[in-house]
């Protein structure tokens, strides 16, 4: 992704990602690295509105097929 915010998320029955001019392929050599930051972030700004939200390493995971350990 590269560049995914709450600002690039729309939901209506079910969420559609938008603005993707920022996006890298996987083949990216920072590609994980960007993936794991945009899941931060909307992370942080669910949180932010009381919202339940799944470890960012098991959301990691679960997109990538790679296991992550926490620090």
């Amino acid at each position: 992704m590269a560049d995914l915010s709450e600002f690039n998320i729309l939901y209506h029955d079910q969420p559609y990602l938008i603005d993707m001019g920022q996006s890298v392929t996987r083949d990216h050599p920072r590609a994980l690295q960007f993936l794991m930051r945009d899941i931060r972030n909307v992370n942080r700004f669910f949180k932010k509105k009381g919202c339940d939200v799944e470890s960012e390493y098991a959301i990691f995971g679960r997109v990538t097929g790679l296991e992550v350990k926490q620090p």
